[in-house]
């Protein structure tokens, strides 16, 4: 990952009030160009990966994954974000502790 995708993460965790941080969630995240990125979030349907998740739908982005193994939490998620512009947002139940698994995501 090269230093100006690092920084766009950084700021972006910075700014989303996720983590312990003086900065206002309100920032406008359509700043941040993740254009030719591929991010992909574990975790995604906990309450950091879901947060994540929302705050990185206002940015520009080549293909958001997110992934878990809860699936009623997953499914929640899904169905949330739904009306939001999730064309590009792949949702996927797996566990990242199983090899096969990983085999089949990347």
């Amino acid at each position: 990952m090269d230093t100006s995708t690092s920084n766009h993460i950084q700021q972006l965790l910075s700014d989303s009030g996720l983590l312990n941080s003086k900065s206002n969630p309100e920032n406008n995240f359509q700043s941040l160009d993740f254009s030719n990125e591929i991010i992909l979030i574990t975790g995604a349907a906990g309450s950091v990966g879901s947060g994540l998740s929302k705050q990185l739908l206002h940015c520009k982005f080549k293909k958001l994954i997110l992934v878990d193994t809860a699936e009623s939490p997953m499914y929640e998620l899904q169905k949330e974000l739904e009306y939001s512009s999730t064309k590009n947002v792949s949702f996927i139940l797996l566990s990242i502790t199983n090899e096969d698994s990983l085999n089949y995501l990347f």
